[in-house]
């Protein structure tokens, strides 16, 4: 897959978005839960899955999304 330089622009923003969104986690103690397959998962993990997620759905990409998350 070829992807143009805006596209890998959008893709490192993203990127950025999602450190700037877990940072505030690491200063206080993240909430840590359970996943189906007894692995954890913390608010950070979440948060960022749930930015990520979004904004690739937002730009439209022919491309499957697979995410631990």
């Amino acid at each position: 897959m070829n992807l143009d330089s805006e596209t890998i622009s959008k893709l490192i923003v993203i990127g950025r978005q999602a450190g700037n969104t877990i940072l505030p986690f690491f200063k206080q103690n993240p909430k840590t839960t359970l996943k189906k397959d007894h692995t954890p998962v913390t608010e950070a993990d979440k948060a960022s899955h749930t930015l990520i997620l979004s904004a690739l759905l937002s730009m439209k990409l022919d491309i499957p999304i697979i995410s631990e998350e």
